[in-house]
């Protein structure tokens, strides 16, 4: 059985699944759209830190 599992290999968690999730809303085709997506996180991150 232990064979059987070592031949398919690695099993898949949700760590890649987590990583797109937090990243894909940065993501950009050109500079100046990564920038007003980090402007809008940082806008919303300092309005919830009460700063």
């Amino acid at each position: 059985m232990e064979e059987e599992d070592n031949q398919r290999g690695p099993e898949r968690d949700d760590t890649d699944d987590t990583f797109y999730q937090l990243v894909r809303p940065l993501m950009a085709d050109d500079p100046a759209e990564l920038s007003r997506k980090l402007a809008e996180v940082n806008k919303r991150s300092s309005q919830g830190s009460g700063r």
